[in-house]
């Protein structure tokens, strides 16, 4: 047997087994059997197009259709089955920080410069300008009903915005470093936020009051993400380590090594049972139970600025500043 076809069964029987939670000695024509049935990521897809970093991109709802954005100043649609551009747009600055669909695939969202921008997708026309940043706006998300919109920025605020009247409805807090990112929890009556101060913070939706912080990473933390369950939160940063959080206490719980260079982003996967996570041009797939790494992604030819998992968690995206976005299965 190849080392390759050894090394993926391995893989594959490893993470079999931490699902079904149980521990077989090792059977080689065992491990056979059941590789067909764990998941082994793999290249499959490269959409190329942009003509500078890749700074985010995200599937539609139906997951048929991709939209990107990057320093170019333009977001693009992509077909996903096809691989082809369906339409481009000129996202109104010389770069766009983030895009999103919105939860019925009719609008999307984008960031660039302090303003947040809404945007028809079958006209490509500008909706809305919603203005009250004072920097630069870093990271955008719709609610789950679509009716608000979540901003950070490097003004050290996160703003919560009313899709219909394009109004502030909350501003919360204020870190005292740039806020690199901020999520709405699954139910919808917290957020938390991540900072170059090196906090994540914990706020209540409705007061706009904080809850709780989370202390430990030693430099600025590039990204935070609830878990399904809304019972953790899992965090990157420049001190190259991903960390997870107990949600109520507030303790981490599991810190993840083995990044040589600092880490942009970390997402649990739909289940709960995996993290990935990216950083200069590597992605790497955890074990949330064990810690440990299941898979190394290699493929972009310079740094990796995001990933994403699809609904079923058997897709995953990711975006670079080789300007491509690749999709892995």
């Amino acid at each position: 047997m190849c080392k390759k076809t050894k090394n993926h069964n391995k893989i594959v029987l490893e993470n079999w087994l931490r699902i079904v939670d149980i521990h077989w000695g090792w059977i080689e024509d065992f491990n056979q059997m059941i590789a067909k049935y764990a998941k082994y990521f793999e290249e499959i897809k490269i959409f190329e197009g942009h003509s500078s970093d890749v700074n985010c991109a995200n599937f539609s709802p139906d997951e048929r259709t991709i939209v990107s954005c990057s320093d170019d100043g333009t977001i693009w649609f992509w077909d996903i089955e096809s691989g082809k551009q369906i339409k481009k747009l000129q996202g109104r600055s010389d770069w766009v920080s983030c895009v999103q669909f919105s939860p019925n695939g009719h609008v999307i969202v984008s960031c660039s410069d302090d303003i947040v921008r809404l945007w028809n997708v079958e006209s490509g026309k500008l909706i809305h300008r919603l203005k009250g940043h004072k920097r630069t706006v870093t990271d955008v998300q719709f609610s789950l009903d679509g009716c608000t919109i979540l901003s950070s920025s490097w003004d050290q605020t996160v703003c919560l915005w009313d899709v219909a009247t394009a109004k502030v409805i909350q501003t919360f807090g204020k870190h005292s470093g740039r806020v690199s990112g901020a999520q709405f929890s699954p139910d919808g009556k917290s957020i938390a936020s991540s900072s170059f101060d090196k906090l994540i913070r914990l706020w209540d939706m409705k007061s706009g009051q904080e809850i709780r912080r989370f202390e430990g990473h030693l430099q600025p933390v590039t990204n935070t993400q609830f878990s399904p369950d809304g019972r953790t939160i899992v965090s990157s940063s420049y001190d190259k380590t991903i960390r997870i959080w107990d949600l109520h206490s507030g303790k981490e719980i599991k810190q993840l090594k083995g990044h040589s260079y600092f880490v942009k982003k970390a997402q649990f996967s739909p289940d709960g049972l995996t993290i990935v996570s990216c950083d200069d041009r590597v992605i790497i797939l955890w074990d949330v139970k064990s810690g440990e790494q299941i898979q190394l992604l290699e493929g972009h030819t310079d740094d990796v600025s995001g990933i994403q998992f699809s609904k079923d968690g058997n897709i995953i995206l990711s975006w670079s500043s080789d300007q491509t976005i690749r999709m892995w299965r």
